[in-house]
């Protein structure tokens, strides 16, 4: 048990006396007048001693140029631009229900199966449910209901499913 004691506080003893003159040091660096001479006392705070001779190894570095890159940076986002994808955006005018042709044959309603209509859009059935349809370019009436879901139905009597626009 006072094992397990001392293997604990021994970190906090051994890491006390290094950190017991930290303020008088940044006091200590606050007073040099020299920029250069200043930073490395700053530097120096709470690292080990180095020998003598490295620090005279040591001369002031020449400025590094800045590097060049071949890529231009990002634009600035104006500040009145922050955040603003998350505003609500401005309602589009939308009819509420469309009609048009599926292209082609139709054999069978399942969940995963695509609708390619007349007017390019192309419709995935969401709806869990199987039902059995046969048809060559049936006419489809869409619709959305008031939660933003969309129900295809064929017009000739076939079954209303819930599906979603792909394309």
């Amino acid at each position: 048990m006072q094992a397990g004691v001392v293997l604990l506080i021994l970190p906090v003893l051994v890491h006390f006396p290094a950190t017991a003159g930290v303020a008088e040091s940044l006091a200590a660096c606050k007073t040099i007048p020299g920029d250069a001479e200043r930073l490395k006392c700053f530097d120096g705070i709470g690292t080990v001693a180095k020998p003598a001779a490295a620090d005279a190894a040591i001369a002031d570095p020449a400025p590094r140029p800045a590097a060049v890159t071949s890529q231009a940076s990002p634009p600035v986002v104006p500040d009145e631009n922050f955040g603003a994808t998350a505003l609500p955006k401005e309602p589009i005018e939308q009819p509420r229900v469309i009609t048009a042709s599926v292209v082609g044959t139709v054999d069978g309603i399942s969940q995963g199966k695509v609708f390619v209509l007349d007017n390019g859009q192309r419709w995935k059935v969401t709806d869990d449910r199987s039902y059995d349809y046969v048809g060559t370019n049936p006419p489809v009436k869409l619709d959305r209901n008031l939660i933003g879901s969309f129900w295809m139905r064929f017009t000739d009597g076939g079954p209303r499913f819930k599906v979603r626009r792909i394309q």
